[in-house]
Protein backbone atom coordinates (compact mmCIF):
# COMPACT_ATOMS: atom_id res chain seq x y z
CA UNK A 1 0.00 0.00 0.00
CA UNK A 2 1.18 2.99 -1.35
CA UNK A 3 0.43 6.54 0.73
CA UNK A 4 1.68 10.00 1.48
CA UNK A 5 1.92 12.24 4.49
CA UNK A 6 -0.02 15.86 4.83
CA UNK A 7 0.79 16.16 0.76
CA UNK A 8 4.49 15.56 0.89
CA UNK A 9 5.75 13.77 -2.95
CA UNK A 10 7.74 11.16 -0.54
CA UNK A 11 5.54 7.86 -1.25
CA UNK A 12 5.76 5.62 2.07
CA UNK A 13 5.27 1.47 1.27
CA UNK A 14 3.24 -0.04 4.06
CA UNK A 15 3.68 -3.61 3.82
CA UNK A 16 2.38 -6.86 5.71
CA UNK A 17 5.74 -6.49 7.66
CA UNK A 18 4.38 -3.06 9.29
CA UNK A 19 1.18 -4.35 10.31
CA UNK A 20 0.43 -4.11 13.64
CA UNK A 21 -3.52 -5.14 14.93
CA UNK A 22 -6.58 -3.85 13.87
CA UNK A 23 -10.26 -4.55 13.19
CA UNK A 24 -13.42 -3.51 11.30
CA UNK A 25 -12.80 0.31 11.50
CA UNK A 26 -9.26 -0.18 10.38
CA UNK A 27 -5.69 -1.32 10.43
CA UNK A 28 -2.38 -0.14 12.39
CA UNK A 29 0.94 -0.13 10.70
CA UNK A 30 4.10 0.74 12.30
CA UNK A 31 7.88 2.19 10.34
CA UNK A 32 10.26 3.30 13.14
CA UNK A 33 8.45 5.24 15.51
CA UNK A 34 5.82 6.65 13.45
CA UNK A 35 2.22 4.41 13.65
CA UNK A 36 -0.12 4.46 10.25
CA UNK A 37 -3.55 4.28 10.91
CA UNK A 38 -5.41 3.50 7.41
CA UNK A 39 -9.50 3.09 7.45
CA UNK A 40 -10.92 0.18 5.73
CA UNK A 41 -13.57 2.98 4.55
CA UNK A 42 -12.57 5.71 4.09
CA UNK A 43 -15.78 7.42 4.41
CA UNK A 44 -15.32 6.61 8.16
CA UNK A 45 -11.73 8.89 8.57
CA UNK A 46 -11.84 10.67 11.14
CA UNK A 47 -12.80 14.83 10.23
CA UNK A 48 -9.98 16.83 10.24
CA UNK A 49 -11.68 19.67 12.81
CA UNK A 50 -11.45 16.69 15.52
CA UNK A 51 -8.06 16.18 14.61
CA UNK A 52 -7.55 20.19 15.36
CA UNK A 53 -9.52 19.89 18.27
CA UNK A 54 -7.65 16.76 19.94
CA UNK A 55 -4.53 18.90 19.22
CA UNK A 56 -5.65 20.59 22.82
CA UNK A 57 -4.37 17.51 24.78
CA UNK A 58 -0.82 18.31 25.16
CA UNK A 59 -0.08 15.50 27.84
CA UNK A 60 2.84 13.11 26.05
CA UNK A 61 0.99 10.15 27.69
CA UNK A 62 -1.88 10.55 25.09
CA UNK A 63 -1.21 8.75 21.66
CA UNK A 64 -2.95 11.20 19.42
CA UNK A 65 -3.87 11.61 15.82
CA UNK A 66 -0.71 14.09 14.77
CA UNK A 67 -0.59 14.03 10.58
CA UNK A 68 -3.17 13.30 7.43
CA UNK A 69 -2.60 10.05 5.27
CA UNK A 70 -3.43 10.50 1.36
CA UNK A 71 -3.69 8.23 -1.07
CA UNK A 72 -1.93 8.60 -4.53
CA UNK A 73 -5.33 10.64 -5.51
CA UNK A 74 -4.93 13.08 -2.63
CA UNK A 75 -7.77 11.89 -0.92
CA UNK A 76 -7.61 11.12 2.78
CA UNK A 77 -7.26 7.66 3.90
CA UNK A 78 -5.83 7.70 7.74
CA UNK A 79 -3.62 9.76 10.15
CA UNK A 80 -0.04 9.22 11.57
CA UNK A 81 0.71 8.79 15.26
CA UNK A 82 3.48 7.74 17.72
CA UNK A 83 4.33 4.26 18.21
CA UNK A 84 4.89 3.20 21.35
CA UNK A 85 7.21 -0.18 21.68
CA UNK A 86 7.03 -3.27 24.00
CA UNK A 87 3.97 -2.48 25.74
CA UNK A 88 1.40 -4.89 27.94
CA UNK A 89 -2.22 -4.11 27.06
CA UNK A 90 -3.49 -2.71 30.79
CA UNK A 91 -5.65 -5.61 31.56
CA UNK A 92 -2.88 -7.71 31.35
CA UNK A 93 -1.99 -6.71 35.04
CA UNK A 94 -4.88 -7.16 36.93
CA UNK A 95 -4.29 -10.94 37.40
CA UNK A 96 -2.56 -11.82 40.89
CA UNK A 97 -0.54 -14.53 39.21
CA UNK A 98 1.31 -11.82 36.54
CA UNK A 99 1.76 -9.39 38.72
CA UNK A 100 4.22 -11.80 40.99
CA UNK A 101 5.48 -13.22 38.24
CA UNK A 102 6.39 -9.70 37.09
CA UNK A 103 7.41 -8.27 40.45
CA UNK A 104 4.72 -5.56 40.03
CA UNK A 105 3.90 -4.55 43.55
CA UNK A 106 1.43 -2.23 45.08
CA UNK A 107 3.40 0.84 44.93
CA UNK A 108 3.86 0.36 40.96
CA UNK A 109 0.16 -0.01 40.94
CA UNK A 110 -0.28 2.88 43.23
CA UNK A 111 1.91 5.22 40.47
CA UNK A 112 0.19 3.92 37.77
CA UNK A 113 -2.87 4.70 38.74
CA UNK A 114 -1.68 8.35 39.95
CA UNK A 115 -0.04 8.46 36.10
CA UNK A 116 -3.68 7.23 34.85
CA UNK A 117 -5.76 9.53 36.94
CA UNK A 118 -3.32 12.85 35.93
CA UNK A 119 -3.87 11.70 32.23
CA UNK A 120 -7.62 12.01 32.85
CA UNK A 121 -7.36 15.47 34.10
CA UNK A 122 -5.13 16.82 31.58
CA UNK A 123 -7.52 15.46 29.14
CA UNK A 124 -9.92 17.55 30.20
CA UNK A 125 -8.48 20.44 30.61
CA UNK A 126 -8.57 20.31 26.85
CA UNK A 127 -12.17 20.16 26.69
CA UNK A 128 -12.06 16.72 25.44
CA UNK A 129 -13.83 13.76 27.20
CA UNK A 130 -12.50 10.13 26.98
CA UNK A 131 -16.05 8.72 27.07
CA UNK A 132 -15.08 4.96 25.79
CA UNK A 133 -12.59 4.96 28.80
CA UNK A 134 -11.77 0.73 29.04
CA UNK A 135 -9.07 -0.95 29.92
CA UNK A 136 -8.31 -2.23 26.57
CA UNK A 137 -7.45 1.91 25.42
CA UNK A 138 -4.06 1.85 27.76
CA UNK A 139 -0.91 0.47 27.42
CA UNK A 140 1.69 0.11 30.18
CA UNK A 141 5.50 -0.12 29.15
CA UNK A 142 7.09 -2.79 29.74
CA UNK A 143 9.36 -1.34 32.52
CA UNK A 144 5.83 -0.66 34.35
CA UNK A 145 6.30 2.55 34.81
CA UNK A 146 4.40 4.87 32.21
CA UNK A 147 0.83 4.45 31.23
CA UNK A 148 -0.25 5.25 27.42
CA UNK A 149 -3.73 6.57 26.24
CA UNK A 150 -4.70 5.07 22.73
CA UNK A 151 -7.65 5.28 20.21
CA UNK A 152 -8.27 9.00 21.36
CA UNK A 153 -9.75 9.27 17.56
CA UNK A 154 -12.98 7.77 19.70
CA UNK A 155 -12.92 10.77 22.34
CA UNK A 156 -15.52 13.88 22.60
CA UNK A 157 -14.50 17.01 21.33
CA UNK A 158 -16.53 20.21 21.25
CA UNK A 159 -17.86 19.53 17.99
CA UNK A 160 -17.62 15.75 17.91
CA UNK A 161 -19.63 13.69 20.14
CA UNK A 162 -18.82 10.05 21.20
CA UNK A 163 -20.95 7.05 19.71
CA UNK A 164 -19.65 4.46 21.55
CA UNK A 165 -19.04 3.01 24.89
CA UNK A 166 -18.50 -0.33 26.29
CA UNK A 167 -21.15 -1.50 28.53
CA UNK A 168 -18.53 -2.52 31.17
CA UNK A 169 -17.04 1.07 31.96
CA UNK A 170 -20.48 2.72 31.35
CA UNK A 171 -22.16 4.91 33.96
CA UNK A 172 -25.74 3.88 33.38
CA UNK A 173 -26.74 6.69 35.40
CA UNK A 174 -25.46 8.89 32.87
CA UNK A 175 -28.02 9.03 29.36
CA UNK A 176 -26.25 8.13 26.10
CA UNK A 177 -25.05 11.77 24.07
CA UNK A 178 -25.08 13.23 27.68
CA UNK A 179 -21.69 12.49 28.73
CA UNK A 180 -19.73 14.28 31.56
CA UNK A 181 -16.15 14.60 33.01
CA UNK A 182 -17.98 12.30 35.80
CA UNK A 183 -19.21 9.83 33.95
CA UNK A 184 -15.61 9.44 32.66
CA UNK A 185 -14.33 9.61 36.10
CA UNK A 186 -16.48 6.41 37.14
CA UNK A 187 -15.13 4.84 34.17
CA UNK A 188 -11.73 5.58 35.75
CA UNK A 189 -12.98 4.24 38.62
CA UNK A 190 -13.92 1.04 37.11
CA UNK A 191 -10.70 0.37 35.50
CA UNK A 192 -8.67 1.71 38.44
CA UNK A 193 -10.07 -0.39 40.87
CA UNK A 194 -9.39 -3.43 38.58
CA UNK A 195 -5.64 -2.03 38.68
CA UNK A 196 -5.58 -2.06 42.50
CA UNK A 197 -7.85 -5.37 43.51
CA UNK A 198 -8.08 -7.75 39.82
CA UNK A 199 -11.33 -7.86 39.72
CA UNK A 200 -14.07 -5.32 38.05
CA UNK A 201 -16.20 -3.60 41.16
CA UNK A 202 -19.07 -5.37 39.71
CA UNK A 203 -17.94 -8.92 39.29
CA UNK A 204 -18.01 -11.43 41.90
CA UNK A 205 -21.30 -13.39 43.18
CA UNK A 206 -24.52 -12.18 44.13
CA UNK A 207 -26.98 -14.87 45.06
CA UNK A 208 -30.33 -12.94 42.91
CA UNK A 209 -28.36 -10.31 40.91
CA UNK A 210 -26.22 -12.17 38.26
CA UNK A 211 -25.26 -10.12 35.13
CA UNK A 212 -22.99 -7.85 35.31
CA UNK A 213 -24.88 -4.72 33.44
CA UNK A 214 -28.12 -6.03 36.30
CA UNK A 215 -25.53 -5.53 38.95
CA UNK A 216 -24.24 -2.15 37.75
CA UNK A 217 -27.51 -0.97 37.01
CA UNK A 218 -28.71 -2.25 40.79
CA UNK A 219 -26.02 -0.86 42.37
CA UNK A 220 -24.53 -4.01 43.94
CA UNK A 221 -21.08 -3.92 44.30
CA UNK A 222 -18.29 -6.10 45.33
CA UNK A 223 -18.43 -4.11 48.62
CA UNK A 224 -22.48 -5.93 49.56
CA UNK A 225 -22.17 -8.22 51.80
CA UNK A 226 -24.05 -10.96 49.94
CA UNK A 227 -21.47 -10.81 46.67
CA UNK A 228 -18.71 -13.33 47.02
CA UNK A 229 -15.12 -12.97 45.03
CA UNK A 230 -12.48 -15.67 44.02
CA UNK A 231 -9.69 -16.15 46.35
CA UNK A 232 -7.39 -15.14 44.06
CA UNK A 233 -8.29 -11.53 44.14
CA UNK A 234 -6.39 -9.17 46.17
CA UNK A 235 -7.62 -7.90 49.49
CA UNK A 236 -9.35 -4.49 49.54
CA UNK A 237 -6.89 -3.44 51.82
CA UNK A 238 -4.28 -2.75 49.03
CA UNK A 239 -6.33 0.13 48.09
CA UNK A 240 -4.98 3.22 49.89
CA UNK A 241 -7.61 4.75 52.28
CA UNK A 242 -9.01 7.54 50.01
CA UNK A 243 -9.50 5.78 47.05
CA UNK A 244 -11.19 2.90 48.87
CA UNK A 245 -13.59 5.62 50.62
CA UNK A 246 -14.23 6.97 46.85
CA UNK A 247 -15.02 3.52 45.65
CA UNK A 248 -17.19 2.89 48.21
CA UNK A 249 -18.83 6.42 47.44
CA UNK A 250 -18.83 5.64 43.71
CA UNK A 251 -20.09 2.00 43.65
CA UNK A 252 -21.81 1.06 46.73
CA UNK A 253 -23.61 4.63 47.47
CA UNK A 254 -24.45 5.52 43.82
CA UNK A 255 -22.30 9.34 44.63
CA UNK A 256 -20.39 11.00 40.81
CA UNK A 257 -17.26 12.55 41.73
CA UNK A 258 -14.35 13.04 40.82
CA UNK A 259 -11.38 10.52 42.74
CA UNK A 260 -9.08 12.56 45.37
CA UNK A 261 -7.18 14.76 44.79
CA UNK A 262 -3.82 14.07 46.14
CA UNK A 263 -4.84 10.56 47.73
CA UNK A 264 -1.83 8.91 49.93
CA UNK A 265 -0.36 5.82 49.81
CA UNK A 266 -1.39 5.01 53.02
CA UNK A 267 -2.84 1.44 53.30
CA UNK A 268 -5.56 0.21 55.88
CA UNK A 269 -7.03 -3.40 56.45
CA UNK A 270 -10.25 -3.78 55.47
CA UNK A 271 -11.73 -7.39 55.98
CA UNK A 272 -12.57 -9.65 52.78
CA UNK A 273 -13.42 -12.90 52.35
CA UNK A 274 -10.60 -14.23 51.03
CA UNK A 275 -9.40 -18.39 52.25
CA UNK A 276 -6.45 -19.73 53.57
CA UNK A 277 -5.96 -23.14 54.01
CA UNK A 278 -5.04 -23.59 57.97
CA UNK A 279 -4.02 -27.74 57.66
CA UNK A 280 -3.07 -29.52 54.67
CA UNK A 281 -5.89 -32.81 55.24
CA UNK A 282 -8.47 -33.32 52.09
CA UNK A 283 -11.32 -35.74 51.23
CA UNK A 284 -10.12 -35.76 47.49
CA UNK A 285 -6.38 -35.57 47.35
CA UNK A 286 -3.38 -37.43 49.37
CA UNK A 287 -1.13 -34.92 50.55
CA UNK A 288 2.57 -34.91 50.58
CA UNK A 289 4.80 -31.91 51.66
CA UNK A 290 8.03 -31.38 50.09
CA UNK A 291 9.28 -28.26 51.54
CA UNK A 292 8.48 -24.68 53.29
CA UNK A 293 10.58 -22.12 51.20
CA UNK A 294 10.07 -19.34 53.70
CA UNK A 295 8.85 -16.98 51.06
CA UNK A 296 5.96 -17.28 48.41
CA UNK A 297 5.87 -19.74 45.86
CA UNK A 298 5.63 -18.24 42.41
CA UNK A 299 6.49 -21.22 40.10
CA UNK A 300 7.32 -24.52 39.99
CA UNK A 301 8.91 -26.83 37.04
CA UNK A 302 10.67 -29.73 36.65
CA UNK A 303 9.83 -33.43 38.28
CA UNK A 304 10.24 -34.89 41.50
CA UNK A 305 13.69 -35.80 40.69
CA UNK A 306 14.88 -32.12 39.77
CA UNK A 307 12.38 -29.67 41.35
CA UNK A 308 13.03 -25.65 40.65
CA UNK A 309 10.91 -23.84 42.80
CA UNK A 310 10.29 -19.98 42.10
CA UNK A 311 10.07 -17.69 45.22
CA UNK A 312 9.42 -13.43 45.88
CA UNK A 313 12.62 -14.51 47.86
CA UNK A 314 15.17 -16.20 45.00
CA UNK A 315 14.58 -20.03 43.01
CA UNK A 316 15.76 -22.91 44.81
CA UNK A 317 16.76 -25.88 42.86
CA UNK A 318 15.62 -29.59 44.66
CA UNK A 319 17.29 -28.55 48.73
CA UNK A 320 19.51 -25.28 48.34
CA UNK A 321 18.77 -21.91 47.85
CA UNK A 322 20.45 -21.03 44.27
CA UNK A 323 19.36 -17.60 43.11
CA UNK A 324 17.91 -14.49 45.20
CA UNK A 325 15.70 -12.45 44.72
CA UNK A 326 18.11 -9.33 42.75
CA UNK A 327 17.90 -11.33 39.46
CA UNK A 328 14.96 -10.86 37.52
CA UNK A 329 14.30 -14.14 36.87
CA UNK A 330 11.93 -14.74 33.49
CA UNK A 331 11.70 -18.01 33.05
CA UNK A 332 13.31 -21.74 33.86
CA UNK A 333 14.94 -23.81 31.04
CA UNK A 334 16.89 -27.49 31.15
CA UNK A 335 20.37 -28.91 29.54
CA UNK A 336 19.88 -31.50 28.09
CA UNK A 337 22.21 -33.18 31.08
CA UNK A 338 19.08 -31.97 33.04
CA UNK A 339 20.71 -28.97 34.70
CA UNK A 340 18.54 -26.33 35.02
CA UNK A 341 19.26 -22.79 34.25
CA UNK A 342 17.57 -19.64 35.10
CA UNK A 343 16.72 -17.22 31.98
CA UNK A 344 17.22 -13.43 33.26
CA UNK A 345 16.79 -9.83 32.47
CA UNK A 346 19.62 -8.05 32.34
CA UNK A 347 19.72 -3.89 32.32
CA UNK A 348 21.41 -3.67 29.11
CA UNK A 349 18.28 -5.54 27.46
CA UNK A 350 19.81 -8.75 27.02
CA UNK A 351 19.29 -12.44 27.97
CA UNK A 352 21.16 -13.69 31.04
CA UNK A 353 21.01 -17.28 31.99
CA UNK A 354 22.29 -18.69 35.57
CA UNK A 355 23.44 -22.16 36.04
CA UNK A 356 21.64 -23.01 39.29
CA UNK A 357 23.85 -25.86 39.42
CA UNK A 358 27.11 -23.75 39.75
CA UNK A 359 25.90 -20.15 39.81
CA UNK A 360 27.79 -19.66 37.52
CA UNK A 361 26.75 -17.18 34.25
CA UNK A 362 26.62 -18.90 30.54
CA UNK A 363 27.77 -16.21 28.44
CA UNK A 364 24.88 -15.64 25.64
CA UNK A 365 24.50 -12.12 24.06
CA UNK A 366 21.51 -11.78 22.36
CA UNK A 367 18.82 -9.19 22.69
CA UNK A 368 15.30 -9.62 22.96
CA UNK A 369 11.87 -7.75 23.03
CA UNK A 370 9.94 -10.92 24.85
CA UNK A 371 10.72 -14.21 26.57
CA UNK A 372 8.95 -17.16 27.58
CA UNK A 373 9.39 -20.90 28.95
CA UNK A 374 7.31 -23.66 28.88
CA UNK A 375 7.78 -27.94 29.37
CA UNK A 376 11.85 -27.55 30.42
CA UNK A 377 12.48 -24.97 27.32
CA UNK A 378 13.22 -21.22 26.97
CA UNK A 379 12.48 -18.89 23.88
CA UNK A 380 12.63 -14.91 23.12
CA UNK A 381 11.09 -13.11 20.13
CA UNK A 382 13.74 -10.83 18.43
CA UNK A 383 12.46 -8.77 15.48
CA UNK A 384 10.36 -11.15 12.96
CA UNK A 385 11.95 -14.21 15.00
CA UNK A 386 11.37 -16.64 17.81
CA UNK A 387 14.36 -18.53 18.60
CA UNK A 388 14.53 -21.60 21.17
CA UNK A 389 17.87 -21.34 23.65
CA UNK A 390 19.42 -24.52 23.21
CA UNK A 391 21.72 -25.82 25.83
CA UNK A 392 24.83 -28.21 24.94
CA UNK A 393 27.57 -29.94 27.22
CA UNK A 394 26.64 -30.69 31.25
CA UNK A 395 28.28 -29.98 34.61
CA UNK A 396 30.82 -26.97 33.97
CA UNK A 397 30.99 -26.70 30.57
CA UNK A 398 27.19 -25.77 29.46
CA UNK A 399 26.93 -23.67 26.52
CA UNK A 400 24.03 -22.05 24.95
CA UNK A 401 23.01 -21.08 21.45
CA UNK A 402 19.55 -20.05 19.62
CA UNK A 403 17.75 -21.90 17.43
CA UNK A 404 15.61 -20.45 14.25
CA UNK A 405 12.02 -21.55 15.17
CA UNK A 406 9.22 -19.75 13.90
CA UNK A 407 9.67 -16.80 11.57
CA UNK A 408 6.28 -13.84 12.45
CA UNK A 409 5.63 -10.79 11.97
CA UNK A 410 7.59 -8.25 13.92
CA UNK A 411 4.60 -6.30 15.26
CA UNK A 412 1.98 -8.55 15.07
CA UNK A 413 2.97 -11.29 16.97
CA UNK A 414 3.25 -11.91 20.81
CA UNK A 415 5.07 -14.73 22.43
CA UNK A 416 3.23 -16.90 25.18
CA UNK A 417 4.24 -19.76 27.27
CA UNK A 418 4.50 -22.53 24.36
CA UNK A 419 2.71 -20.36 21.93
CA UNK A 420 3.15 -17.20 19.38
CA UNK A 421 -0.18 -16.05 18.42
CA UNK A 422 -0.50 -13.61 15.70
CA UNK A 423 -2.98 -11.37 13.75
CA UNK A 424 -2.50 -11.80 9.77
CA UNK A 425 -4.24 -8.73 8.37
CA UNK A 426 -7.35 -9.44 10.80
CA UNK A 427 -6.52 -13.57 10.60
CA UNK A 428 -5.59 -15.48 14.07
CA UNK A 429 -2.73 -17.95 13.85
CA UNK A 430 -0.90 -20.08 16.45
CA UNK A 431 2.71 -21.17 16.56
CA UNK A 432 2.96 -24.09 18.90
CA UNK A 433 5.77 -24.46 20.42
CA UNK A 434 7.28 -28.11 21.47
CA UNK A 435 9.96 -30.32 21.67
CA UNK A 436 8.98 -31.95 18.09
CA UNK A 437 9.10 -28.87 16.48
CA UNK A 438 7.00 -25.73 15.53
CA UNK A 439 3.09 -25.76 14.23
CA UNK A 440 1.54 -23.19 12.73
CA UNK A 441 -2.31 -23.26 12.75
CA UNK A 442 -5.08 -21.06 11.36
CA UNK A 443 -7.20 -20.79 14.57
CA UNK A 444 -10.38 -18.63 13.57
CA UNK A 445 -12.45 -18.76 16.55
CA UNK A 446 -9.52 -16.26 18.04
CA UNK A 447 -9.90 -13.37 14.78
CA UNK A 448 -12.76 -11.67 17.08
CA UNK A 449 -10.81 -11.67 20.42
CA UNK A 450 -8.01 -9.20 21.82
CA UNK A 451 -5.82 -11.75 23.44
CA UNK A 452 -4.74 -10.98 27.03
CA UNK A 453 -2.86 -14.33 27.79
CA UNK A 454 -2.27 -17.67 26.92
CA UNK A 455 -0.34 -20.58 27.23
CA UNK A 456 0.55 -24.31 25.11
CA UNK A 457 1.49 -27.62 26.67
CA UNK A 458 1.16 -30.95 25.43
CA UNK A 459 -1.52 -30.49 23.42
CA UNK A 460 -3.69 -27.82 25.42
CA UNK A 461 -3.95 -24.11 24.90
CA UNK A 462 -5.80 -22.37 26.71
CA UNK A 463 -6.47 -18.13 25.61
CA UNK A 464 -7.77 -15.28 27.70
CA UNK A 465 -9.54 -13.09 25.21
CA UNK A 466 -11.40 -9.84 25.22
CA UNK A 467 -14.85 -8.89 23.79
CA UNK A 468 -17.06 -6.09 24.16
CA UNK A 469 -15.45 -5.81 27.62
CA UNK A 470 -16.08 -9.54 28.54
CA UNK A 471 -13.24 -12.03 29.51
CA UNK A 472 -13.44 -15.73 27.43
CA UNK A 473 -11.51 -18.56 28.67
CA UNK A 474 -11.14 -20.89 25.59
CA UNK A 475 -9.28 -24.41 25.70
CA UNK A 476 -8.57 -26.20 22.73
CA UNK A 477 -7.13 -29.32 22.24
CA UNK A 478 -4.98 -30.60 19.43
CA UNK A 479 -4.10 -33.62 17.25
CA UNK A 480 -0.99 -34.73 15.55
CA UNK A 481 -3.24 -33.29 12.31
CA UNK A 482 -3.51 -30.26 13.70
CA UNK A 483 -6.97 -30.37 13.92
CA UNK A 484 -8.77 -29.23 17.42
CA UNK A 485 -11.41 -28.87 19.21
CA UNK A 486 -12.77 -26.11 21.50
CA UNK A 487 -14.27 -25.35 24.83
CA UNK A 488 -15.66 -21.63 25.45
CA UNK A 489 -15.84 -20.65 29.31
CA UNK A 490 -17.72 -17.11 28.72
CA UNK A 491 -17.44 -14.35 30.95
CA UNK A 492 -14.62 -15.13 33.46
CA UNK A 493 -13.38 -13.32 36.18
CA UNK A 494 -9.64 -13.10 34.53
CA UNK A 495 -7.74 -14.62 37.40
CA UNK A 496 -4.63 -16.01 35.12
CA UNK A 497 -4.12 -19.15 33.27
CA UNK A 498 -3.01 -22.01 36.10
CA UNK A 499 -2.30 -25.47 34.46
CA UNK A 500 -0.45 -28.15 33.40
CA UNK A 501 -0.53 -30.99 31.27
CA UNK A 502 0.88 -34.53 32.54
CA UNK A 503 2.80 -37.46 30.81
CA UNK A 504 -0.36 -39.08 31.70
CA UNK A 505 -2.38 -37.59 28.85
CA UNK A 506 -4.64 -35.19 32.36
CA UNK A 507 -4.73 -32.11 32.34
CA UNK A 508 -4.79 -29.93 35.71
CA UNK A 509 -6.25 -26.59 35.54
CA UNK A 510 -7.57 -23.85 38.48
CA UNK A 511 -10.54 -22.38 37.50
CA UNK A 512 -12.17 -19.29 38.11
CA UNK A 513 -14.24 -21.02 41.09
CA UNK A 514 -11.23 -22.32 42.85
CA UNK A 515 -12.16 -25.64 41.39
CA UNK A 516 -9.47 -28.53 40.23
CA UNK A 517 -10.06 -29.29 37.07
CA UNK A 518 -9.20 -32.55 35.12
CA UNK A 519 -9.41 -32.97 31.66
CA UNK A 520 -8.23 -35.34 29.14
CA UNK A 521 -5.83 -33.67 26.68
CA UNK A 522 -7.30 -36.13 23.93
CA UNK A 523 -8.91 -34.08 21.33
CA UNK A 524 -12.66 -35.65 21.54
CA UNK A 525 -12.80 -36.73 24.67
CA UNK A 526 -15.57 -35.63 26.90
CA UNK A 527 -14.16 -36.46 30.28
CA UNK A 528 -14.06 -33.51 32.90
CA UNK A 529 -13.63 -33.37 36.27
CA UNK A 530 -14.36 -30.39 38.68
CA UNK A 531 -13.32 -30.81 42.12
CA UNK A 532 -13.90 -28.23 44.99
CA UNK A 533 -11.51 -28.88 47.74
CA UNK A 534 -10.45 -26.85 51.27
CA UNK A 535 -6.91 -27.72 50.69
CA UNK A 536 -7.40 -25.42 46.89
CA UNK A 537 -7.61 -21.64 46.94
CA UNK A 538 -7.42 -19.48 44.04
CA UNK A 539 -3.65 -17.77 45.12
CA UNK A 540 -2.76 -22.07 44.45
CA UNK A 541 0.06 -22.82 41.92
CA UNK A 542 0.03 -25.92 39.87
CA UNK A 543 3.60 -26.60 38.93
CA UNK A 544 4.46 -27.21 35.06
CA UNK A 545 5.89 -30.51 35.96
CA UNK A 546 5.98 -33.97 34.23
CA UNK A 547 5.87 -37.29 36.22
CA UNK A 548 3.36 -35.65 39.00
CA UNK A 549 0.96 -32.71 40.03
CA UNK A 550 2.86 -30.24 42.32
CA UNK A 551 1.23 -27.38 44.09
CA UNK A 552 2.32 -24.22 46.16
CA UNK A 553 -0.05 -22.78 48.62
CA UNK A 554 1.81 -19.91 50.11
CA UNK A 555 5.42 -21.00 51.05
CA UNK A 556 5.02 -24.62 50.84
CA UNK A 557 5.50 -27.02 48.11
CA UNK A 558 2.92 -30.26 47.63
CA UNK A 559 3.15 -33.24 45.78
CA UNK A 560 -0.37 -34.36 45.52
CA UNK A 561 -2.54 -37.92 44.36
CA UNK A 562 -6.39 -38.43 43.73
CA UNK A 563 -7.44 -40.57 46.06
CA UNK A 564 -8.97 -43.94 45.24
Amino acid sequence: MRVYVNGSSKAIDLTQKDYVGGGGEGNIYVQGSVAYKIYTDPAKMIPLGKIDELSEITDPIVIRPEKIIVDSRNAPVGYTMRFIKHTYTLCQLFPRSFRERNKIDKDIIFDLVQQFQQGVKNVHHAKVLIVDLNEMNFLVGKKTDHIYFIDTDSYQTKHYPATAIMPSIRDWKTKLGKFNENSDWFSFGIVSFQMFTGIHPYKGKHPKVHGLEDRMQAGISVFNKEVSVPSAVYPFSVIPKDYLHWYTAMFEKGERLPPPDKPTPFIIAVAVPVFVPTAIHSSNFNIEEIRDYQSDVIGITGNSKNLVVTTTAGVWWNNHKALDASKAVCGIGFSKGSTPVAITKKDNGNIGLIDLQTSRNIPFDMNYSQISSCDDRAYFKLIDHIYEVVFTGSGNSIVASSRDTASILEHAADLYPGVVIQKLLGASYVSLLSSTGTNQIRIKELDKYKIVDAKFDRGVLMVVGVLHGKYDRLIFRFDSDNSYDLRLVADIVNTGLNFVSLDSGICVSLNEDDELELLSTRKGSSSIKAIKDNFVNGKTVIGDCHDGVFVANGSKVYRVKMKN
